[in-house]
Formats: structure tokens, sequence, C-alpha cells
């Protein structure tokens, strides 16, 4: 095996140990949450930002002792980003992989230098994985009482604790959904389904349940928020309806959801039907993903200044202080 394969097979073997890593971290919060450790669960989501930066930072000590002189030869990585780009395709999760490829690169040549013919500024597999988005949520169809989808969907969604008291629960999501969302969607069709990520978000001291309500050709984004009554019972908190108030529960910054997503696009491509306002770089960073975030954005931003004149304006106001 040559140099630059061994040197594009150790960033690999460093992501899938990193993203192993992330995903054990992740599937904590389940558990976490029953017991009502909350410090447990935001030690998890520190942990999980420092992950990233722990793993490259081992992998670039690997790949030191393995091209030696070379790593600062731009034709090495012309030679081993080829070599990567092949071994991570039809990955599930290329997209995140090549952008650990970039983070060693970046870490190598202080984020100079930047060509796609050395790095990931762009995929061959396009920006995301083919994704059936099907695969990542149960369908729950109104075929009788709406009683009985929601007594089916909370004890799909049930923990290892009990409800503080279902029923209630059940009774004040009927409620909000006869007398907020009936009013201006049709529920009386025989195709009503309601379409439910398969894994809670957690973040915080809640879990979240994830979903949207589909009749005909007209879907409605949900959330159910629940909470903890520290007292060893769960509760519905609300019910939250619509793109703009589910894209607010995805936009607090650096306040990222666990979520078990093995495969993120598929999660990523769900949440963006729901929230087709919402960059989906966003909603790779509200998942955890924010370097893979940061990636897709700079790809938008530059495919955006390739097609207008726009020009940058200076922002108003103190320098180092604009947001």
């Amino acid at each position: 095996m040559e140099i630059h394969e061994r040197f594009a097979r150790t960033i690999l073997n460093g992501f899938e140990s990193y993203f192993a890593e992330y995903q054990n971290i992740t599937l904590a919060a389940r558990s976490r949450f029953e017991v009502a450790d909350w410090h447990g669960i935001r030690r998890g989501a520190i942990d999980r930002i420092d992950l990233y930066k722990a793993k490259t930072t081992q992998v670039l000590e690997y790949v030191q002792l393995l091209a030696g002189d070379d790593l600062r030869d731009l034709e090495f990585w012309r030679s081993a980003r080829g070599i990567y780009a092949g071994l991570v395709e039809g990955h599930n999760n290329f997209e995140i992989a090549e952008t650990f490829f970039n983070s060693i690169y970046c870490s190598v040549f202080k984020h100079r230098k930047i060509r796609d013919e050395y790095v990931f500024v762009f995929s061959a597999q396009g920006d995301m994985p083919p994704a059936d988005v099907s695969k990542v949520y149960r369908t729950y169809r109104l075929d009788g009482p709406i009683d009985d989808l929601l007594v089916r969907l909370l004890d799909d969604y049930a923990f290892n604790i009990p409800y503080e008291d279902k029923q209630r629960d059940i009774g004040n999501i009927k409620e909000a959904i006869l007398t907020e969302l009936a009013p201006r969607f049709n529920l009386n069709t025989d195709d009503v389904e309601f379409h439910v990520l398969e894994h809670h978000f957690f973040r915080n001291k809640g879990a979240y349940i994830v979903g949207r309500i589909r009749s005909g050709r007209r879907t409605m984004p949900f959330v159910l928020p629940i909470l903890h009554n520290e007292d060893g019972g769960v509760y519905v908190d609300t019910i939250l309806f619509g793109s703009d108030q589910v894209s607010v529960l995805f936009s607090f910054t650096r306040s990222y959801f666990l979520v078990d997503a093995s495969i993120p696009s598929q999660y990523v491509l769900f949440l963006q039907q729901l929230m087709p306002a919402k960059p989906i770089s966003e909603i790779y960073s509200a998942m955890g993903h924010n370097k893979h975030g940061k990636t897709y954005y700079h790809r938008c931003a530059y495919r955006h200044m390739k097609s207008t004149k726009d020009q940058f304006n200076i922002a108003p106001g103190i320098k180092g202080m604009v947001m």
C-alpha cells in the first residue's frame, strides 16, 4: 500500500472513529433524560463539540508521522484527495467524511491554499447523499378516532419512566389540533397521515417529538416537547404547529440537538421539508454537525457569488462587534 493510500485511509479511519464516538455520546442522551441527569446531558453536548477538535488533532499527529516532509506538499495532497474520494464513494455520510478531510488539510495549511484539487471545496458526489426520508419516520394513518392515533404515537415514543397523565396529554393535544389546526387544515379526508421522525431530539431539559401531518398535498409541521416533572414522570408540555414555530426551535446557536441519526442527511432533508426557508447548513449545525454546516454554507455562498454581481457592503457599527 503506497504512502498516499495509507495517508487517506488514516484520515478516513479517524473520521469513522470520530463518528462512532459522536454517536455514543448522542445515544446516552435518552438514558440521561430519563433519570433527569441534566448535568450529564450538558456535559455530553459539550463533549460532542470538543470531540471534533480532539479527533482531528489526533489524526494530524498520525498523518505527520506518515507523510513527513510531504505533509506540506500540495501535490501530495492532490493525490491523497483522489484516493480519499474513491474511499468515500457511496459512503452513507460521505459529505461529513469529506469535511473531516478538509479539517486535517486546514490544520496543516492554516486555512490557506484552499483549492478544490487539494480538498473538497465541492464533491463529485454532490452536496448530500441520496436519501429516502421515508426510512426515518413512522407513519400513523388517521383511520379512526384521533385519540387512538395519539395513544399509539405516545406509546411508541414512551420512555422507561411513565407519563405523568397520558390521557390528559392526549386530550390537550387533541384539543389543540381541533381548535388551532382543523379550521385551516383539512383533517376529514381519507388520506390524513402523521409522519414522525423515529427518534427523539434532546436538548437541555427537553425531549422533542418531531413530525408533520399530511392531508392530500398539504403538510403541517409539528413538534411535541416532552418535559420531565422531576418526580419520575414526563408530560407533553405543548404542541407547536407550522414552519415558523418549528424553525425557531432549531435556531439556537451553539445549542445543538442530540438525536440518534446514523445517517444525518436523511434527518436534514426531512427537517428541510418542514422548514423550507431554513438553510440546510443551519439544519446540519442544529443537529451538531456544525463543521459540515460551515462547509455547506461556504458552497452556497461561493455559488451565489459566482452567479451575481452583488457587491459586499461594510456593515455599520463597531468593528469586531457586528453580529
